[in-house]
């Protein structure tokens, strides 16, 4: 097999994970969930545990192994998430964010 078709990986076979499973995380993880397997979950308020999401004690056991992270936290926890996932995301993953602005 080719580097190329190695990196082609079937998308139902990476590991995910999302930090923030507030309303936005929540609705985007389950989806995610149901039509693959393998997600992972982190936040550290005290919200539900969206349906077939894999909820993790730290960000930093969400993040271990994970091929994509994707962050959907409230702008000010940005970086906070970020600085608990940076130092444990594996050579070659992904991490995008996503945030609402607050209001001025």
């Amino acid at each position: 097999m080719s580097e190329t078709q190695q990196n082609l990986r079937d998308p139902r076979d990476l590991q995910l994970t999302v930090l923030g499973l507030g309303e936005a995380g929540a609705i985007f993880a389950a989806g995610i969930a149901a039509r693959s397997g393998g997600v992972r979950g982190f936040d550290p308020a005290d919200v539900g545990d969206p349906p077939g999401v894999d909820r993790s004690a730290t960000a930093a056991e969400a993040v271990t192994g994970a091929a994509i992270v994707i962050a959907l936290t409230h702008a000010r926890q940005a970086m906070t998430a970020a600085q608990s996932a940076v130092g444990h995301l594996r050579p070659g993953s992904y991490y995008a964010t996503s945030r609402p602005a607050t209001r001025a």
